[in-house]
This record gives C-alpha cells, structure tokens and sequence, in this order.
C-alpha cells in the first residue's frame, strides 16, 4: 500500500510545535488580536477545518448558562458518504476557557448573543 504522504506532489507544510507556541503567544497578547487567538487554538487543539470553524454558531458551542461544552457537534463538516454520521469534537479544557472569555467579552462590549449568533464574526462584521 502507497502512503498517502508519497502520492503527493508537494505534502502540506505545518506549523513546528515553536511555531504553534510562538503564533498563540503573538495572537495572545492584546485584545485585538484575541478572536484570532481563539480561532487559532480551536484550529490547533480539535483538527477542525476553516469552514467547520466559521460554521460555529453561540448554541453550537455554548450552553444557556455561557459555558463552553466539552463536547460541540459538527452542523458542517467534510461529507465522505450521501448519509453521514453526526460528528462530534472534544474542546480541550484550555480553550474552552478562551472561549467563556470571548464570548464574555462580546457580551460586555453590548453585542446581541443569541444561540444562532455566530461564534467567529469577521472585522466587518459578517459571518
């Protein structure tokens, strides 16, 4: 059997373990920076895809109480089959902590949050 790796033309670049610490420390540090920070160490700590990251909506995420489940079932994800089976991540208690904080900190800032709201909005304001 080929391994995947070896049908490649060019095998997908990722990031070094510095270079993940390095990205999270610089997102990190200001409040700017932090929606990014929280895209970045979901990104890092689950595998999800961008499409399965951005398709994240508040009651995807949350429960009533504003806290960060431990388990997030997928709405979006890569379909391999005409039926697929739910998918489910597991959030690492790390960034679900970063999570409770930004969602504190939209809520604090007067934005609306409701369960369909998306988790992730861009600079402009959209989805």
């Amino acid at each position: 059997m080929t391994a995947y790796a070896e049908t490649v033309a060019r095998p997908v670049k990722t990031l070094t373990e510095q270079e993940q610490r390095l990205l999270l420390k610089v997102t990190g540090q200001h409040v700017a920076g932090w929606r990014d920070h929280c895209i970045f160490s979901l990104a890092m700590g689950t595998g999800l895809r961008e499409h399965e990251l951005l398709a994240l909506d508040v009651g995807d995420v949350f429960d009533d109480a504003g806290r960060a489940k431990r388990r997030v079932v997928l709405r979006v994800f890569k379909r391999s089959a005409k039926e697929p089976v739910a998918q489910e991540v597991l959030l690492p208690d790390a960034v679900r902590a970063k999570l409770e904080r930004l969602l504190a900190t939209r809520k604090r800032a007067g934005e609306t949050i409701t369960p369909t709201t998306p988790v992730f909005v861009s600079r402009l304001g959209r989805r």
